[in-house]
């Protein structure tokens, strides 16, 4: 049922799977689709026959989901509902408005494997963090994702929170509110969207490198 899927979702949206955000993400839809029906009442009548087939995928996913006992599938076709059924209702030019709202779900939707580049991340950080320390002429020793000074004056653990995927999710997210609202160019909303994963990575490097100068 729609409403257990819709639970589930939710229950994803904590500290353990970093999908705090996920709360934000109803109230900013409602906020998207205001401006979008404002969009809407601009545009000139137009055929959505192409509705249907992004309906089409939407139900798909949801049948799909009900036969492999799979909620995440049920999560992904959400979007696919939404914006196939008000581009089928409204018609192409009109519709079209509301894929970047119905879209905007997958920011609260459970990624698979998000744990595990948790961990990419953090083992990332850590080495960058070293290398770039001693190329500065820090006396530094790495074990794991555990940086010590030489010295033995401190040591450091790069733990989980240190990793940026935090950051990271919410940054991405606030690019693609940005670029999609402020840029008319599709290439300029790509490159926005594009910039925010190694900003992302480049803003904790320094996070956590500024601790070790510091130290």
């Amino acid at each position: 049922r729609k409403s257990e899927v819709f639970l589930w979702m939710m229950d994803s949206w904590n500290e353990r799977n970093d999908l705090l955000h996920g709360y934000a993400v109803p109230f900013l839809f409602i906020a998207f689709c205001f401006q979008a029906a404002k969009a809407m009442q601009k545009e000139a009548d137009s055929k959505g026959g192409v509705g249907l087939v992004i309906l089409g995928v939407g139900m798909l996913l949801f049948v799909a989901s009900a036969r492999t006992i799979q909620p995440r599938l049920a999560v992904a076709g959400l979007p696919f509902l939404i914006a196939g059924s008000v581009i089928y209702c409204c018609g192409w030019k009109s519709g079209r408005h509301m894929l970047f709202p119905a879209f905007f779900w997958c920011f609260a939707m459970p990624v698979p494997g998000l744990n595990q580049m948790t961990n990419v991340l953090q083992v990332v950080v850590t080495d960058a963090c070293y290398q770039v320390g001693v190329a500065c002429g820090m006396q530094l020793v790495k074990s794991g994702n555990n940086i010590y000074s030489a010295t033995e004056a401190w040591d450091f653990n790069i733990a989980e929170g240190c990793s940026g995927i935090r950051s990271l999710m919410a940054l991405v997210m606030i690019a693609a509110i940005y670029g999609y609202y402020t840029q008319k160019e599709l290439w300029k909303k790509i490159v926005i969207f594009g910039s925010s994963l190694p900003l992302a990575l480049i803003g904790n490097f320094f996070r956590v490198f500024t601790i070790l100068v510091l130290a």
